[in-house]
Order: structure tokens, then sequence, then C-alpha cells
């Protein structure tokens, strides 16, 4: 197959596939979207119905509450409860009783905004706040339908709701309303029941928003029964009960802490997907032209891609070490071929580049193994050197000459060893000691010096030439201008789990801003270990290079502080024992 057919077919199937996935992801996060803002839709649809809800059985509520608390209204109804009606002397007392309740619901109805607000007793009383309502012919019989009655006496003056229901106080007519039921208190005694209506064409307003775009609305009271259903025959008790393993509707859920009613607002998914109809076509019909057009330009370019790109397997193949410095022609197109081309030379020259390189840096790794080799020529030069000069002073009988020989070799022994490179704290205070010992016999009575080390840190691992380096900056640049004694004491101790040498000399202070430039650089240390740092010479190593080399062997954890107390220069190292952290402490 060729070349231009296999690329067509190729970046054919590439672009079908990629245009599938894409609409694919497009419809899904259509969907998923339509979806999310459905649920959002729902969300408040269900929680503004059970604000709404409440605010109207909040009013039913006062309502109630107003009535049962007028004292005027409560002694008449207390009348009608308490007093004998086969007594004529009680007779004038009930019927102004009577008419006393009547005129109060009538006059309470007149500002309030409910179909009707009803009193009845045990006693077969009836009174309605509705003006064209006749009293009922047998309220007996009535009272014995009515399904709220039991559960009123059971809640001792609470409300109750009372889901809809056709008026059962209207004869021949088929009013349906929804009623809050509250029982009359009396001290011990029941003195009737209050019962406020609202017609239930209030609930169908409250709950129509819900009739949209496949939603629906179930309520259900604290006490399991259906109190409301947009469809009674689709949304029932049994829908609710199966709603969580419906996968064909997604619900939101309100229940209020006022009056304990649950709102379910439902949503059909399969009505929620069908406005998606339109979508679907369209990424269809955008799929169609996007794979259309994406397969004849393929056609196109890939008829141009063949030609340049032989040219560059010809190139590639004919490219050798030998060649690498080599130009060929580049192809004079656009494309990515040329590109790559450009590309492919690049590489060639860097390769080039990095070739010549890697043979210098192994020339200059030579160099640098011969400079090695030779350097340590001269301390083994030197070494033969004192011998002969130890073995003179044995001849003419001077041991001191042999003493300073000896100590000078064991001092230069030590510091051209490369056979470890690192040591403990014991040799580092031998080898400090052994260098004050040769400047005491240069400077006799001038020099006076001291050595105190806690055991338990002679065996500490650190870098060799570190606190030599201290000893040997106090006596160099310590002393410069002044006369009198040289005194030097060094102080080794375990602090916690760290170790301390400090340095202490009775000759000049640091100058503060050199001090301070020097904790600045130490700090600078911390995040850059790996930086050469240079000034502050000590021995002709730098102050900060030994700072840098206890940060490095301690994996931060080192201490370095300069102090001037009493008329003495305290410089103090540390570092922490036996723990490989990245920590610096500065003026510890």
């Amino acid at each position: 197959m060729k070349l231009q057919t296999r690329l067509l077919l190729a970046n054919s199937f590439i672009v079908i596939i990629l245009v599938s996935i894409l609409g694919t992801v497009f419809y899904r996060y259509s969907a998923k979207t339509l979806e999310d803002n459905a649920q959002v839709y729902i969300d408040t649809i269900s929680q503004r119905m059970s604000q709404q809800l409440d605010d109207i059985i909040r009013q039913m509520d006062f309502a109630s509450l107003y009535i049962a608390s007028n004292q005027n209204f409560l002694t008449s109804a207390n009348i009608l409860a308490t007093f004998d009606r086969q007594n004529p002397n009680h007779l004038s007392h009930i019927n102004r009783s009577r008419a006393a309740i009547s005129g109060f619901l009538r006059s309470y109805a007149i500002i309030t905004n409910f179909y009707s607000i009803n009193m009845l007793n045990d006693y077969l009383d009836f009174h309605s706040s509705h003006f064209l309502r006749p009293p009922p012919i047998d309220v007996a019989a009535v009272m014995v339908e009515l399904p709220w009655i039991e559960d009123a006496r059971n809640k001792h003056g609470g409300f109750i709701i009372v889901p809809p229901y056709n008026d059962p106080w209207l004869k021949d007519q088929d009013v349906r309303v929804f009623g809050l039921v509250r029982t009359l208190q009396g001290g011990r005694d029941r003195l009737g029941y209050l019962e406020v209506q609202i017609q239930f064409f209030r609930l169908e307003m409250l709950f129509s928003l819900a009739d949209l775009n496949g939603t629906g609305v179930i309520t259900i009271l604290p006490d399991g029964q259906l109190f409301y259903s947009s469809d009674p025959e689709t949304f029932d008790l049994d829908f609710l009960a199966n709603l969580d393993a419906n996968t064909n509707y997604n619900y939101a859920y309100t229940s209020s802490e006022y009056t304990g009613i649950k709102i379910i607002v439902t949503q059909n998914q399969a009505v929620l997907l069908e406005s998606l109809r339109m979508t679907r076509m369209m990424i269809v019909t955008i799929y169609v032209i996007v794979a259309a057009l994406s397969i004849g330009v393929v056609m196109i370019f890939s008829r141009r891609m063949a030609k340049p790109l032989r040219n560059l397997m010809e190139n590639m193949e004919h490219t050798s070490v030998e060649n690498l410095s080599e130009a060929f022609e580049i192809s004079r197109t656009n494309d990515e071929i040329a590109a790559l081309e450009t590309v492919f030379a690049q590489m060639k020259e860097r390769l080039a580049y990095a070739i010549k390189n890697e043979n210098e840096a192994q020339r200059l790794q030579m160099q640098a193994h011969f400079d090695s080799l030779q350097a340590q020529v001269n301390p083994h030069f030197i070494n033969n050197i004192l011998t002969v000069i130890s073995s003179r002073g044995l001849k003419s009988g001077d041991l001191e000459i042999c003493e300073i020989c000896e100590s000078i070799s064991n001092m230069l022994r030590y510091s051209t060893s490369t056979n470890q490179r690192h040591t403990t704290i014991a040799d580092e205070i031998n080898y400090a000691k052994t260098y004050l010992q040769l400047q005491k016999k240069r400077f006799e009575h001038k020099l006076e010096y001291s050595v105190t080390v806690d055991k338990a840190i002679l065996y500490q691992k650190a870098p060799k030439m570190v606190v030599q380096h201290l000893v040997e900056n106090a006596v160099t640049h310590g002393f410069n201008d002044i006369a009198g004694v040289m005194e030097i004491e060094i102080i080794g101790e375990r602090r916690e789990n760290w170790w301390y040498i400090t340095v202490c000399n009775n000759g000049e202070n640091f100058a503060e801003d050199v001090r301070q430039n020097l904790y600045e650089k130490i700090r600078h240390l911390q995040s850059s270990p790996n930086e050469l740092h240079t000034g502050f010479s000590i021995g002709g190593l730098g102050l900060l290079n030994t700072c840098a080399r206890l940060s490095l062997y301690y994996g931060g954890k080192f201490a370095f502080d300069i102090q001037r107390e009493n008329g003495r220069t305290k410089v103090c190292l540390g570092a922490i024992m036996g723990v490989d952290e990245n920590e610096s402490i500065v003026g510890r």
C-alpha cells in the first residue's frame, strides 16, 4: 500500500474517531448541563412551594390561635359546653353565646381571606363565618363522617392539617377545600373545635408551576397521608415508595420544619432530554460536514507530504558521524515535513556540537587527573625535606627541631591525605592543638591557649579542616594591631542533640557590617548549599566554604555564630549529632 494511501486512511480514521468523540462528549455535556439545570430548577421550585405552603398554613394557624385566645369567644364557647340546656334559666345565656360566636366569626372573616371558619362542639352546635352557608340539618350525622375528629381530640389544642376534601357542611354542593383544625381547650374541658377552610384551587395555583417540562409534585403530611398530587394516577404513595429505584425520574425533596409537610418535585428524564433533539440533529449534521471536509483536506495534503517525506528519508539514511556537519537541501514547502527537515538539520548540528563538547570534556578530565597526580608530588617532596632537617637536628643534638619537623609533617600528612574525606572531632582537636603548639614555639610567652572538650562529642564525624581554620583565623587576624599576650581557648561541648566547638580569643572583634554580611551569605547558603562562596579567607579556604561543607555533610543541620562578650570574640561552629535533615541555624 502506498504511503499516500496509508496516510489518507490513517488520517481519515483519526478524523472520524475524533469527530465522533467530540460529538459524543458535547452531547453528554449538554445533557449533563441540562439535567443539572433542571435539578437546580426543581430544587428551587420545591423550596419555594414549601415556603408558600408554610405561609398559607401559618395564616390559618394564626387565625385559629387568635380566635381560640379571644376571651369573649372562649367565654361563649364555655357557656355552650357547660350550661344545662334543659334549664330554662340558661337558655338566654346559651342563645346569646351562640349569637356572639357567629357574630365574631363573621366579623373576623371580613378581614381575612379564608373560605370559611367553622366552630362546632360535641353538643351539636355549629357556627360558620360563611354568610351564605345555611346551617346543616343534621350536625350529628356530619360529625360522625368527619375523619379528623379523633386526631383533633388527641392533639389537645395543637393543630392538624386536613387533606383536601369536599366541604361536608354544604348540602348538594361539591366544594373542595383543605383545612386546619384545632381543639378549643377550657382548662381540662374540651369546648369544641375550630376548622379553618381554604378552597382547593389555592393549592392548584400554588403547585401549578410544577406542570412544566415533565415535572410533577407530591405532597405528604407528617403522618404519611397524601396531601396533594399533580397527577394522582401516576404520582401516588406507591410511586413515592419506589422513587429512589426509579431511574426515569429525578426529584427534589423539601421538608418543612414548621409543618413537617414533605414536598417532592419530580422530573421525567425522557421529557427533559426530548428538548435535546435539535441538538442531536445539529451534532450529526456537523459530524458529516466536518468528516467530509477533513477527508478532502487529508487527501490534498497527503499528496504534498509524500514527496518531501521521501527526500527526508533519503537524507536520514545517508547521515553518519562523518558527515554530521554537512548541510542538505530543505524542501521549500510550508507543511510539517519541511519543519521536520529543519528540526532534523538542527538535531545534526546539536549532535555534532555535543560530540565536540564530549571530546573536550574528556580532554579536560584527563588534564585534571594529571594535575592531581602532579600535585601529590609536592607534599611528598616536603616530607622528605622535613625528614632531612629532622635528621640534621638529631645529629646536632637539637631535639626541638625534631619535634617541630615531626609536628609539621603530621599536619601536612593530615591536611593532604585523600584516603578519607571526613574525620572525627578528636582528630580535628588534635590537629588544632598541634597547630597551637607550633605557634607557641613561635610566639613563646606571648601566646597562651587551653583546650577543653566534652568526651561525648570526640567521636562525632565531621569534615576535615574545620576547627583549625577558626584557630588560624584567631591567631592570624585577631591580633593584627594588638600588643600583649594572645589568649586562645577551644571549648567543645554537647547541648541537647548538637555538638559545638567554640574558639575564643581576646583579639580584635569582627566589624558589625562584616558580621551581618556574613550571616546573610550563610542564610543564602541554606537555599544553595552547592554554590561556591568566596571571601572571608581563613587559612586559604573561605569561611563560607567551610560552612558549605558542614551544610553538605550534615544535610543543612549546622550552626554558626559570632559573639563579643567581656572583651573576647567567640566564633562557634556546631552540627546535629547523627541526624541527616535539611535545616540551617544562624546565630544559634
